[in-house]
This record gives C-alpha cells, structure tokens and sequence, in this order.
C-alpha cells in the first residue's frame, strides 16, 4: 500500500496495472487518483463488497465511447471502412521495402 501511496503522491501517470484480483484495493485506488490508463485483469474487486467502484466507473466509461464509435461506424460500407484504415497507415509513414 505504501507504493501505492507514493505513485499517487509523485502524480504518476499513465501506468498499466496488471493484476488478479486479490489487488483490488490497490488497483481501484490508483484508477481513482487518474495513474492508470490501462489495466489487463479479468476483474478488479473489493473482496466481499463486489465490484472496485472506480474500476467499474472507468469501465463504463470505455463502454459508453465504445458505442458512440461503433454507432458511426456501423453506417459505412466495408469499402468505405477499408479506404478509412488505409488513409490511417498512410498517415503513420511511408514503408519501404528491403530488397
């Protein structure tokens, strides 16, 4: 818990946790302090009080976003989707192959 404290007090961020869920406390209080932008786990609790609330706070929130990109998404023709993902490679660089 005192590194937890710590990473809070120096203001880290964009940490990714992984974690089972026997660090639930530990994970949920590093969401709730903004240090996480990820985090791979099959589920954070709190023991017998369920669900981490801040973890299932931001996870509602990645599915709110979910449904408003899928929902303009689902308008477009595969050839249209496919023109969109190449125009984003192209904007990545130019790849160049060896010989």
């Amino acid at each position: 818990m005192s590194l937890v404290r710590a990473l809070v007090r120096r203001g880290v961020r964009e940490l990714t946790v992984v974690t089972g869920a026997v660090a639930g406390l530990q994970a949920d209080l590093l969401i709730a302090a903004g240090c996480v932008k990820r985090v791979i786990s099959s589920y954070l609790a709190l023991e017998e009080l369920g669900l981490a609330p801040n973890f299932r706070r931001a996870a509602e929130e990645v599915r709110g976003a979910l449904r408003s990109v899928l929902g303009e998404l689902r308008g477009l023709t595969s050839d249209e989707l496919v023109q969109r993902r190449y125009a984003k490679f192209r904007r990545m660089g130019v790849f160049e192959e060896a010989l």
